[in-house]
């Protein structure tokens, strides 16, 4: 898996690339979420457009930033074009509590006006 974060106005959005499972590289994204978290950061959106694969560590991350950014009146957005992707998503439940966005545009357009 890979990452990169950039801000986006008063998003902090989290693009990741590969398989999103347990690894080194996801303890190191969840950690750094948290400080972003610890600094003051509580908007997120995770971009999965690049995601193959996804098992539940990596639903984990997405569960901790959600209970984390809620304690500050947060949100926690997906943007997900993979039909396969989207299906685990849903699988868990985690759609009723984070909104999937298809593109990035669409994001932008209603949360970035």
């Amino acid at each position: 898996m890979e990452y990169r974060i950039f801000q986006e106005k008063h998003y902090t959005v989290v693009m990741l690339k590969g398989n999103v499972q347990k690894t080194e590289e996801s303890k190191a994204l969840e950690e750094e979420i948290l400080r972003l978290i610890e600094k003051g950061q509580h908007h997120f959106l995770f971009d999965l457009v690049n995601v193959d694969y996804l098992d539940s560590s990596g639903i984990s991350i997405f569960i901790q930033c959600l209970f984390q950014t809620q304690q500050h009146r947060g949100k926690v957005f997906f943007v997900i074009e993979d039909s396969t992707v989207r299906d685990v998503i849903e699988l868990v439940g985690l759609d009723k509590l984070i909104k999937i966005y298809g593109s990035f545009e669409e994001f932008k357009k209603e949360q970035l006006p």
